[in-house]
């Protein structure tokens, strides 16, 4: 019993640890939105953006200009953030997955009206399977890859509301049956490509265009023509570089300050192989942490070194870079596969900076475990045959896939890897001894490679976090606010229990709901006080106000429900529900009618 409360203590510890990493990193890029730029421009900006369809590429900062693709991606992130939060979501290294999927992508392709559908299908699917929504949460959030064909069908011409209802009737049923998918494709490559359910949905996004091809486009005569328009941004390594910089090395020194012990877990992390690891039970939130700013910090200097066209699509690609750093991307796994790109470059003559290839190369890190399990001359290898099939994959779904990389990285695993099984000497294993016997010439070469490559690296992010060091004391407080839950929670069982006490996730959870209804009553209030006043730059988006105060409004009256029926677990009867069950209906009517009526 004593175990079981040191496993459940543990686990809230690397929960908070871990979600107040994502709320901070979520309101970095929502305040960014709010000083870059003009305020003003900031809500016309996020309308295009809601309204745009966006089948990859499309760079929301070219959209709806830096300012809106920067508070889009927060937005995204918060709503992850809330999702985990509401479910009673238990978060270990692998919840990171979903989190930085959604920011990152927020810059070319997500919105929350586009992810919504998704975790509404997973819901359902959840209920169908009588288990709580918590334990499939991952799936129908990553999912949302396949955003695009709510996007398209709602918003290719002009908004309409039958496409907007078709669009999320299949985008909840492809949530519905993300889950068994998922696992599935789990089981073909055996855990070698992180981004599986980046294969996932391509499978299925595959099988949408091939109807949408026959179905929608065939029968207006388009399907002959059409091809996937990219729309890039600006060039903006002024504002980039700096902000990403700052964030990466303030997450390696939140590590750092975090424990004495953190740096001697951050070595062994760095030596596992990244196959089936959550690496929070196993080495701490410390040295997740120093992986995870190390490791972004890695691959913006490889941006710099090649001169990356620094706009929304590689800012969000490389965003992503950071999701498997909890659970299977480390920095000695990971450079291979950057290597490996190099090599196709000396191969093609296609410069490393081409648009593609930066984005490619960030999501060709889910196939990190093959060089950590078979060593770096495979991880070249691997790396240099998802840059010669990345360019070409999105066709196969029409850019309905927005994790196409990741799709990538699925194809690439399942061929090569019973290939490599059959040729590879020997396997390496997570014991750190058995990498140094008998690497071939070749292999020890790319070894050195990988080296030298990593000085450059540890050097680069020694001097960010010298640069930083004058911003260290503003955040050094906010920082040991997140240390002090790190206490005690530096325990190393790989069988630790990932739920919490009942009674302690349902106070939670009315707590949680209690929040969050104030929270929303206290904007809408906000929101709708703006729609009115007579402010010249604000009056043509009174109706937008309008609509979002009433939403808002109506989730206010949702979170009341939960809490006054405790957790839709007991019924206080009709007498006492009318009014929240009423006027949360008129609130959702009222705030479309705002919408239509513009």
């Amino acid at each position: 019993m004593h175990k079981k409360k040191l496993h459940n203590h543990a686990a809230l510890h690397y929960h908070n640890i871990i979600i107040n990493t994502m709320l901070m990193f979520a309101l970095a890029f929502i305040v960014a939105g709010l000083i870059v730029g003009n305020i003003a421009d900031l809500p016309r900006g996020l309308w295009r953006i809601f309204t745009c369809p966006a089948p990859l590429v499309t760079d929301f900062t070219m959209v709806g200009g830096l300012n809106a693709a920067l508070f889009n991606a927060g937005l995204c992130g918060l709503f992850v953030y809330a999702l985990y939060q509401l479910s009673g979501f238990v978060a270990s290294g692998g919840a990171f997955g979903a989190y930085f999927l959604a920011v990152g992508i927020g810059l070319f392709g997500k919105t929350v009206f586009s992810i919504i559908p998704f975790v509404i299908g997973g819901i359902l699917y959840a209920w169908y399977k009588n288990e709580p929504f918590r334990r499939i949460i991952l799936y129908p959030i990553q999912a949302s890859a396949l955003s695009p064909i709510v996007t398209v069908i709602a918003f290719s011409n002009e908004f309409s509301w039958i496409g907007a209802v078709l669009g999320y009737i299949i985008a909840i049923t492809i949530g519905f049956v993300i889950t068994p998918v998922a696992i599935h494709t789990r089981t073909m490559h055996r855990g070698f490509d992180l981004y599986n359910v980046g294969l996932a949905a391509g499978l299925i996004g595959i099988l949408f265009f091939a109807v949408y091809r026959e179905v929608a486009l065939d029968l207006h005569g388009f399907s002959n023509g059409y091809h996937i328009v990219s729309l890039i941004g600006d060039h903006r390594p002024d504002f980039f570089y700096p902000f990403l910089g700052s964030i990466f090395a303030l997450i390696s020194m939140s590590g750092l300050l975090m424990s004495k012990e953190g740096i001697n877990e951050f070595w062994k992390l760095r030596s596992h192989t990244g196959l089936d690891i959550d690496f929070a039970p196993e080495f701490g939130m410390p040295a997740i942490l120093m992986n995870m700013g190390f490791v972004g910090l890695m691959a913006l200097f490889y941006m710099i070194l090649i001169n990356a066209p620094m706009n929304g699509a590689t800012v969000g690609a490389l965003i992503s870079v950071l999701c498997w750093t909890g659970n299977g991307a480390n920095t000695r796994n990971v450079l291979p596969i950057f290597v490996g790109y190099g090599v196709y470059s000396l191969i093609t003559g296609v410069p490393l900076n081409s648009q593609y290839l930066c984005v490619a190369v960030c999501y060709a890190t889910g196939l990190a475990p093959l060089a950590g399990r078979y060593g770096n001359i495979y991880g070249v290898l691997v790396g240099a045959i998802h840059a010669f099939i990345a360019g070409i994959t999105s066709a196969m779904h029409g850019g309905f896939n927005l994790y196409n990389g990741g799709f990538s990285a699925g194809l690439v695993s399942l061929v090569m890897l019973p290939v490599i099984q059959s040729f590879a000497k020997h396997e390496y294993r997570d014991d750190t001894s058995h990498h140094e016997k008998h690497p071939g010439l070749v292999e020890e070469l790319a070894v050195d490679v990988v080296h030298i490559a990593e000085g450059a690296v540890h050097g680069t992010a020694h001097i960010a976090k010298s640069a930083a060091h004058g911003v260290a004391h503003i955040a050094e407080e906010a920082v040991h606010g997140v240390a002090h839950l790190a206490e005690g929670a530096h325990i190393h069982d790989k069988n630790i229990v990932q739920e919490l006490p009942e009674d302690h996730r349902e106070s939670k959870t009315i707590h949680t709901f209690l929040l969050v209804r104030n929270i929303f009553a206290g904007i809408a209030a906000i929101v709708f006080i703006l729609s009115i006043l007579p402010i010249h730059s604000l009056e043509h988006y009174s109706h937008l106000f309008k609509f979002v105060a009433y939403i808002l409004g109506a989730g206010a009256y949702g979170a009341e429900i939960i809490v006054m029926t405790d957790g839709l677990r007991k019924n206080p009867g009709l007498h006492e529900m009318l009014m929240p069950y009423i006027f949360g209906v008129l609130y959702i009517l009222l705030g479309f009618s705002y919408l239509n009526g513009h």
